[in-house]
């Protein structure tokens, strides 16, 4: 009963000093023989202690903590600890006196417990063993936590040395040290999972002496076969607190990385922010790490991601608690992600679980750990499920997952009540991710003239709706996100306005009005979207219909073209289209690079080297290719080069007859013309005789008589017909 009064109320002030925001509360309390400190660090924390000359610090990898330390000395005199002082990477030193030893151990609620208690007297030689008096503890201050840890009774003296000459001591066996460090952190472990009652020691005396001259004890092997494990980890693997190890390697980052929802409170979110706002810079104008996550985490529970991000990178803050603020913050600002670990951690059992699905890249394919995403879902803010909901029903259907993304949808209704305007917002998403934009488009038509936070949402994803589906934006909607634009110039959601309008008058045509307006975005302002931008705005230009547009854009600024940010279909379809136009100039420009060496380019480069009547050039990029359209290109390119017969050759094997026929009437294989060719072809053949292996007879000649004159103008007739008739097959040029 005892022990669950003690485990709860160690829960109720864990929960308060969360509250604080990651400011840890140092408890202290004074004993006889002892002093002792309380650091009340989250539950789940791993922390260090090290030893140096005069101090102890005690350190928390992977975190970065503030410890309130203001009414530590109100309760200790300074004859054990003397001093405690936060340092630059996140831990505290704790300066000792002299003849002081330390003893250290974790409760169940998170909290680490110091001890500083006084060295232990040796008695003088001769003198009787003294044992210390046990005394009851005082229990002024924090009862909860040592109401079951008395200070540990001195060892008996030691007998006094038969010689005055002290022995030379054996070196520690590292091995041993590792074996005693892994089992006191089991024993902690236990003692605070109640397994055991804990009852810490002074650290045990010396070794014993080595005799003078004694040979050294034999090399062991560099690690000891000894492992350790509580009852409670052994039977529930699946719950232990220490980091999931995923199939790739790596590390899940825990929970208290990624609790948006216990950030914020109940309060006005400005008390909020002026509240982590206190303390941001300490002595010497140095800013508090501690302090600088807490205001950056504030901002990512109220929904500012631009905020979030905006505060670490003005405090210079690089932590891996801020790698992963920023993240969140990105995704929560619907920005492009860089490739970070995070991103693969969708598997993990914990709350990164769902920010790995949200903001990984679609060439990841590890399959996420679903019942972790709608846990974290579910325990976010409000504000927070209304942004990153519907992005999460795409992904989840892009996935399969349908009952999830129904689930989440649920959760998502759930949350907005009716008549609210987000509620129509985020039901449109919800369509457009379930790919039904024709019903999400009304309702988005419909918002977009309020004066309201939602509309501006509303109009982006209008937008983006009809490019997805290929359809023009009307000149109205165009002009509405140019305004909404200029009015929130410098925000996330102006960036995207901007965008839009960009696009919208692309997807008319208006590339010069368009163009003009990517020119004028404010420089340095959100460059990865700047970029997306650029490269959709060429490929409008490479995908509209009119020859003579898309000619005048392309030679207008074909220095400006972004030939790395383009994707390779883009710049395979301007290099096709120049081409066919009888301007090849400009392509070994736009397929310049790795694309050049691809199949699809070396084909484009050689349909530019035969319109630019340069075989050779062509076949070698055509060299070990197959394919219909480059057989065709080598075929095109021996005829460039006169070689007719292997033209045709060419022709016939791909099926392509008229084309092998016109070469075989190039190169004289009239037997060829005579069984494919056409009717007026073949009838030319049989009128001149082409096809005989001995010369023809010699035509009529007036020298025969009247005969002779009627058979050469029969001739002659039959000649013109034939010829009249070969020139019906090809059309005028």
């Amino acid at each position: 009963m005892r022990l669950g009064l003690i485990l709860a109320s160690g829960a109720l002030i864990c929960a308060a000093g969360a509250a604080l925001a990651q400011q840890v509360p140092v408890r202290s309390g004074e004993h006889d023989g002892f002093s002792r400190l309380v650091f009340m660090l989250p539950p789940g924390t791993d922390w260090q202690l090290s030893e140096s000359e005069g101090a102890v610090t005690l350190r928390t990898p992977g975190e970065s903590f503030g410890y309130d330390t203001a009414d530590v000395f109100r309760l200790i005199p300074r004859n054990r600890i003397t001093a405690l002082a936060a340092q630059a990477d996140g831990a505290i030193r704790i300066a000792t006196a002299t003849g002081t030893v330390h003893a250290a151990f974790q409760l169940a609620s998170g909290a680490v417990v110091l001890d500083i208690l006084d060295a232990p007297e040796l008695p003088m030689p001769g003198s009787p063993p003294r044992e210390a008096p046990r005394t009851p503890l005082r229990l002024d201050h924090l009862g909860t936590y040592w109401r079951e840890h008395t200070p540990p009774a001195p060892l008996p003296a030691a007998p006094a040395a038969p010689t005055a000459l002290l022995p030379r001591l054996a070196p520690p066996d590292p091995r041993v040290r590792e074996a005693e460090t892994e089992l006191l952190a089991q024993l902690s472990r236990a003692a605070s999972q109640g397994v055991i009652s804990a009852f810490v020691t002074p650290p045990a005396m010396a070794p014993a002496p080595q005799p003078s001259g004694a040979a050294p004890a034999a090399a062991a092997g560099a690690h000891l076969a000894i492992a350790s494990q509580t009852v409670f980890d052994r039977d529930m693997m699946g719950s232990a607190p220490g980091p999931q190890l995923l199939a790739n390697g790596q590390r899940c980052a825990p929970d208290r990385a990624f609790a948006l929802e216990s950030w914020v409170s109940d309060a006005p979110a400005g008390a909020q922010i002026t509240a982590a706002r206190q303390g941001l810079v300490g002595e010497f104008d140095r800013p508090d790490p501690a302090a600088v996550e807490r205001l950056a985490r504030t901002y990512l529970g109220l929904g500012f991601g631009t905020e979030a991000r905006a505060t670490l990178r003005g405090f210079g803050l690089d932590t891996p608690a801020a790698g992963a603020i920023a993240y969140v913050a990105a995704v929560l600002d619907e920005l492009p992600v860089p490739d970070s670990p995070l991103s693969h951690m969708a598997a993990c059992d914990g709350k990164v679980a769902l920010w790995a699905l949200l903001g990984r890249g679609t060439a990841q394919n590890e399959a996420p750990n679903l019942a972790a995403v709608r846990r974290s879902f579910s325990a976010l803010p409000v504000p927070i499920r209304k942004i990153v909901g519907p992005e999460l029903v795409r992904r989840l259907l892009a996935l399969g997952a349908e009952s999830d993304a129904r689930e989440i949808g649920s959760m998502i209704a759930r949350a907005v009540p009716e008549g609210d305007p987000a509620r129509g917002l985020i039901d449109a998403r919800i369509d457009i991710a379930r790919g039904a934009p024709a019903q999400a488009e009304p309702v988005l038509a419909g918002m977009i003239d309020r004066n309201s936070a939602d509309a501006a949402q509303a109009l982006i994803l209008l937008v983006d709706t009809r490019l997805s589906r290929g359809e023009p934006v009307d000149e109205a909607t165009v002009e509405l996100a140019a305004a909404r634009a200029r009015e929130l110039r410098g925000s996330p959601e102006g960036a995207r306005l901007l965008r839009a309008q960009i696009l919208g008058e692309g997807s008319v045509g208006r590339f010069s009005e368009a163009f003009a307006a990517l020119a004028a975005w404010p420089a340095g302002d959100t460059p990865a979207l700047v970029q997306e931008t650029r490269r959709s705005l060429w490929g409008l230009l490479a995908r509209v219909p009119d020859d003579t547009l898309f000619l005048g854009q392309f030679l207008a600024r074909h220095d400006q073209v972004p030939v790395e940010e383009l994707p390779n279909l883009v710049r395979l379809q301007m290099a096709d289209r120049l081409t066919a136009a009888g301007l090849p100039g400009p392509v070994r420009d736009l397929l310049a690079g790795s694309l050049g060496r691809t199949p699809d380019g070396r084909v484009a480069l050689a349909a530019a080297a035969i319109a630019e009547r340069d075989g050779p050039a062509a076949l070698s990029y055509l060299e070990a290719l197959d394919g219909s359209r480059a057989t065709a290109l080598k075929a095109r390119a021996h005829v460039l080069l006169n070689e007719h017969a292997i033209a045709q050759q060419i022709f016939a094997a791909a099926g392509d007859l008229p084309s092998a026929t016109a070469e075989a009437w190039r190169g004289g294989d009239w037997g060829f013309v005579a069984a494919n060719g056409s009717e007026a072809e073949k009838a030319l053949v049989r009128l001149y005789d082409l096809t005989a292996e001995e010369p023809p007879a010699p035509p009529p000649s007036p020298a025969d008589g009247v005969a002779g004159f009627r058979d050469l103008i029969a001739r002659s007739q039959a000649e013109r017909e034939a010829l009249t008739r070969l020139r019906a097959d090809f059309p005028e040029p």
